[in-house]
Protein backbone atom coordinates (compact mmCIF):
# COMPACT_ATOMS: atom_id res chain seq x y z
CA UNK A 1 0.00 0.00 0.00
CA UNK A 2 1.35 3.25 -0.51
CA UNK A 3 1.50 5.75 2.04
CA UNK A 4 -1.82 6.35 3.89
CA UNK A 5 -1.72 10.14 3.60
CA UNK A 6 -0.85 9.90 -0.16
CA UNK A 7 -3.53 11.88 -0.78
CA UNK A 8 -2.37 15.72 1.09
CA UNK A 9 0.37 15.38 -1.79
CA UNK A 10 -1.88 14.16 -4.49
CA UNK A 11 -4.51 17.07 -3.73
CA UNK A 12 -1.50 19.64 -3.36
CA UNK A 13 -0.09 18.49 -6.93
CA UNK A 14 -3.89 19.33 -8.51
CA UNK A 15 -4.34 22.17 -6.71
CA UNK A 16 -0.90 23.70 -8.17
CA UNK A 17 -1.90 23.10 -11.60
CA UNK A 18 -5.69 24.17 -11.36
CA UNK A 19 -5.39 27.60 -8.83
CA UNK A 20 -4.72 30.70 -11.03
CA UNK A 21 -5.19 32.77 -7.81
CA UNK A 22 -2.73 31.34 -5.71
CA UNK A 23 1.45 30.69 -6.73
CA UNK A 24 2.15 27.22 -6.46
CA UNK A 25 4.80 27.50 -3.91
CA UNK A 26 1.67 28.97 -1.17
CA UNK A 27 -0.22 25.60 -1.89
CA UNK A 28 1.23 23.52 0.97
CA UNK A 29 0.90 20.49 3.18
CA UNK A 30 0.76 21.91 6.75
CA UNK A 31 0.55 19.75 10.04
CA UNK A 32 -2.28 21.58 11.85
CA UNK A 33 -4.35 24.40 11.44
CA UNK A 34 -2.47 26.19 14.30
CA UNK A 35 0.55 25.92 12.32
CA UNK A 36 -1.02 27.46 9.51
CA UNK A 37 -1.83 30.33 11.87
CA UNK A 38 1.44 30.53 13.31
CA UNK A 39 2.94 30.30 10.04
CA UNK A 40 0.52 32.83 7.86
CA UNK A 41 1.32 33.32 4.31
CA UNK A 42 -0.45 35.29 2.00
CA UNK A 43 -2.40 34.23 0.08
CA UNK A 44 -2.04 30.37 0.78
CA UNK A 45 -3.86 27.20 0.51
CA UNK A 46 -3.19 24.76 3.31
CA UNK A 47 -4.14 20.90 3.23
CA UNK A 48 -3.92 19.39 6.36
CA UNK A 49 -4.66 15.93 7.21
CA UNK A 50 -7.83 15.95 9.98
CA UNK A 51 -8.69 12.71 11.22
CA UNK A 52 -10.87 9.00 9.50
CA UNK A 53 -13.39 7.52 10.33
CA UNK A 54 -13.88 3.74 10.20
CA UNK A 55 -16.84 2.67 8.54
CA UNK A 56 -18.95 0.07 10.99
CA UNK A 57 -21.86 0.11 9.30
CA UNK A 58 -23.08 -3.03 6.83
CA UNK A 59 -20.45 -3.54 4.12
CA UNK A 60 -17.66 -1.78 5.89
CA UNK A 61 -14.99 -4.48 6.65
CA UNK A 62 -15.30 -7.98 5.13
CA UNK A 63 -12.89 -11.42 5.59
CA UNK A 64 -13.30 -10.98 9.40
CA UNK A 65 -12.00 -7.50 9.06
CA UNK A 66 -8.92 -8.08 7.18
CA UNK A 67 -10.45 -5.61 4.50
CA UNK A 68 -12.02 -2.08 5.64
CA UNK A 69 -13.55 0.80 4.42
CA UNK A 70 -12.25 4.23 5.73
CA UNK A 71 -13.17 7.59 5.68
CA UNK A 72 -9.95 10.30 5.47
CA UNK A 73 -10.97 13.59 6.04
CA UNK A 74 -9.24 16.46 5.30
CA UNK A 75 -9.03 20.32 6.03
CA UNK A 76 -8.49 22.51 3.53
CA UNK A 77 -7.45 26.63 5.20
CA UNK A 78 -7.24 29.42 2.95
CA UNK A 79 -5.28 32.27 4.13
CA UNK A 80 -5.48 36.18 2.98
CA UNK A 81 -4.18 39.36 4.89
CA UNK A 82 -6.80 40.96 6.03
CA UNK A 83 -6.55 44.48 5.15
CA UNK A 84 -7.62 48.09 7.43
CA UNK A 85 -10.88 47.84 5.25
CA UNK A 86 -12.45 45.12 7.83
CA UNK A 87 -11.68 42.57 6.41
CA UNK A 88 -14.02 43.14 3.53
CA UNK A 89 -11.27 42.71 0.87
CA UNK A 90 -9.45 39.53 2.10
CA UNK A 91 -12.67 37.84 2.41
CA UNK A 92 -13.51 38.78 -1.47
CA UNK A 93 -9.68 37.59 -2.19
CA UNK A 94 -10.67 34.57 -0.15
CA UNK A 95 -14.08 34.20 -2.04
CA UNK A 96 -12.32 33.61 -5.75
CA UNK A 97 -9.50 31.54 -4.11
CA UNK A 98 -12.21 29.35 -2.05
CA UNK A 99 -14.10 28.70 -5.79
CA UNK A 100 -11.21 27.59 -7.13
CA UNK A 101 -10.75 25.18 -4.80
CA UNK A 102 -14.07 23.96 -4.64
CA UNK A 103 -14.12 23.48 -8.46
CA UNK A 104 -10.81 21.87 -8.20
CA UNK A 105 -11.21 19.13 -5.64
CA UNK A 106 -15.18 18.80 -5.74
CA UNK A 107 -15.33 14.91 -7.76
CA UNK A 108 -12.01 14.44 -8.34
CA UNK A 109 -10.45 11.05 -8.11
CA UNK A 110 -7.05 11.22 -6.39
CA UNK A 111 -6.60 7.91 -7.91
CA UNK A 112 -8.32 3.99 -7.91
CA UNK A 113 -7.86 2.95 -4.32
CA UNK A 114 -9.17 6.41 -3.28
CA UNK A 115 -13.15 7.20 -4.24
CA UNK A 116 -13.61 10.99 -5.66
CA UNK A 117 -13.34 13.85 -2.69
CA UNK A 118 -16.38 15.00 -1.63
CA UNK A 119 -17.27 17.99 0.65
CA UNK A 120 -18.46 17.04 3.87
CA UNK A 121 -19.54 19.88 7.03
CA UNK A 122 -16.77 21.38 8.50
CA UNK A 123 -15.74 21.14 12.01
CA UNK A 124 -13.90 24.79 11.77
CA UNK A 125 -15.43 28.16 11.23
CA UNK A 126 -13.31 31.10 9.84
CA UNK A 127 -10.57 32.31 12.35
CA UNK A 128 -9.22 36.10 12.40
CA UNK A 129 -5.44 36.48 14.28
CA UNK A 130 -2.67 38.46 13.70
CA UNK A 131 -3.83 40.11 10.47
CA UNK A 132 -4.98 36.93 8.45
CA UNK A 133 -7.95 35.76 7.54
CA UNK A 134 -8.36 31.41 7.77
CA UNK A 135 -11.62 30.35 5.73
CA UNK A 136 -11.81 26.53 5.97
CA UNK A 137 -13.74 23.47 4.04
CA UNK A 138 -13.55 19.88 4.58
CA UNK A 139 -12.99 17.29 2.64
CA UNK A 140 -13.68 13.40 2.68
CA UNK A 141 -12.18 10.34 0.36
CA UNK A 142 -12.67 6.50 0.82
CA UNK A 143 -10.13 4.60 1.59
CA UNK A 144 -9.80 0.86 1.11
CA UNK A 145 -7.11 -1.00 3.51
CA UNK A 146 -6.32 -4.42 3.42
CA UNK A 147 -4.46 -6.19 5.86
CA UNK A 148 -2.12 -9.35 5.47
CA UNK A 149 -3.50 -12.34 4.77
Amino acid sequence: MPSYLAAGGLMQTRLADKLTSVPPLNIRQSISLEWVVANALDPSVNIIYHDDKVDMGDGGDSQRGKTQVVHQIWLILVTVQNNSDAGVAAEADAGVILSEVIVALQGYEIRKQLNPLHRIPCVYRKTEKDGYVHLPLMYATKVITTGVS
